[in-house]
């Protein structure tokens, strides 16, 4: 590709969806065989439309969750809103975000959580010098279903 665009967080959860495969594979990282993997502080981050996300996500036969360290820095053009199958989790690890989701605006402090349906338009800003969070994102809202603990 050009580099001349870049695709949204949904774009390349909807994309690993459909080629079978894991976000963390999408952006060049080895996945790893084992049926547990660990994911330092330290991993590399990738940018990807403006963003820094970290995936940390994707023991070998992983195919519901993908889960995202992401930094959202104030001075990032935001996005159109995106839609895309599945699920989304949010915890705010530091500062503040803006979700625009179905056209409101909710503002989510350090430390709230948010759980919505990633089929309604829905993007991230903030208006702190950078924000951080917890991404985590189901697939199939029907393969949530059989997770059982």
């Amino acid at each position: 590709e050009s580099g001349e665009r870049q695709a949204s967080i949904g774009a390349l959860v909807g994309l690993s969806s459909a080629l079978g495969t894991k976000v963390s594979a999408l952006l060049g990282e080895d996945v790893d065989a084992s049926p547990l993997t660990t994911y330092p502080p330290d991993i590399p981050r990738h940018r990807v439309n403006g963003l820094e996300i970290a995936s940390c996500s994707g023991f070998h036969e992983s195919h519901i969750l993908e889960a995202m360290r992401v930094t959202i820095r104030a001075d990032r053009t935001p996005s159109a809103p995106v839609r895309h199958i599945g699920e989304e989790w949010l915890y705010v690890q530091r500062g503040s975000i803006d979700l625009e989701y179905d056209g409101a605006v909710y503002q989510l402090a350090k430390d709230d959580a948010v759980h919505f349906d990633a089929n309604r338009p829905h993007r991230l800003m903030t208006r702190d010098r950078s924000a951080e969070l917890l991404l985590v994102s189901a697939k199939s809202p029907t393969k949530l279903a059989q997770i059982h603990h």
